[in-house]
């Protein structure tokens, strides 16, 4: 979970504002803006491995759902398919409830790669005009 706020800090640092005048600082803010994309889809690729890591726990943990019945309840009265099926339901939502975070930075990751396409637009149209 702490990846997830380191993430959302480096993101949101990088989340620029047009300030300036002159072709010169629209080139050197065009550039700025291309680096910041650069560094935010990077941000997006670790987030997307850190969820890859924790579907594969999960994944582990449910492919080895068990009965959490003592081992004599267990012999005594058999394996329950009910419990399988509730220690199963659990873990996916155990799984969900931990990427829930990362799948909303994404989103905001994604929105402010948009802005920062809209920013480069106008900056490249100030740039064409101005030359």
């Amino acid at each position: 979970m702490s990846n997830v706020y380191s993430y959302r800090y480096r993101a949101n640092a990088l989340l620029v504002q047009a300030s300036g005048s002159g072709v010169d600082d629209a080139k050197t803010l065009l550039a700025t803006v291309r680096q910041n994309q650069k560094q935010l889809r990077q941000i997006k690729k670790e987030i997307n491995l850190d969820m890859k890591v924790v579907r594969a726990e999960y994944k582990q943990l449910w492919s080895e759902a068990k009965d959490r019945r003592s081992w004599w309840q267990q012999a005594f009265l058999g394996k329950s398919a009910t419990e399988r099926a509730r220690v199963r339901r659990e873990t996916t939502r155990e799984r969900d409830e931990k990427l829930q975070p990362y799948g909303q930075l994404k989103i905001d990751i994604d929105e402010m790669l948009v802005q920062m396409d809209g920013l480069k637009l106008k900056l490249q149209k100030y740039i064409s005009e101005n030359k």
